[in-house]
């Protein structure tokens, strides 16, 4: 397995595997493939500027599943990352790509001096609330999220 960092001169290769996300699991992130599809490559750069994105493959350059962080999200919280655009290609889930991808963000957070991780989850996505759990993620207990598509789903935490 590789892992791999995905900065701006790979763009191309995370417009891919996002816009398949976007497509086949529309229901679990807060944006649709409408959003995306005319996204003009240099959107995708300053995505990939604006937060860390890491990827986990049999090789690199063709990942099978991909994660992001960004630090200062949340006013009054700047040392909490924020987890994002979690995916795993169909044929690679139960692999330990997503949990190798998740762990690498966990130690790339640690090092820039974030001492937690923050994600949201549809409460609906039960493949990816085990692997939360698995990694060590809890409910923070906030009740009444909501995704920006309207789905229900749960704030979870981890300490770093």
């Amino acid at each position: 397995m590789q892992l791999w960092w995905i900065g701006p001169e790979r763009a191309a290769e995370w417009r891919e595997i996002r816009l398949e996300s976007l497509l086949l699991h529309a229901e679990a992130f807060g944006s649709r493939y409408e959003d995306w599809r005319h996204v003009p490559p240099s959107g995708f750069q300053q995505r990939l500027i604006d937060a860390r994105h890491f990827a986990a493959g049999a090789e690199a350059g063709k990942p099978l599943a991909v994660a992001c962080w960004q630090a200062g999200l949340v006013e009054g919280d700047p040392l909490r990352g924020w987890v994002m655009s979690v995916y795993t290609r169909p044929a690679a889930r139960g692999q330990g790509y997503s949990e190798a991808v998740m762990n690498h963000i966990a130690d790339d957070a640690r090092a820039a001096g974030m001492t937690s991780l923050g994600l949201h989850v549809v409460k609906t996505n039960t493949p990816a609330l085990r692997l939360y759990a698995r990694l060590g993620f809890v409910d923070s207990g906030m009740g009444g999220v909501v995704s920006d598509m309207g789905h229900p789903e749960y704030r979870l935490l981890l300490d770093l």
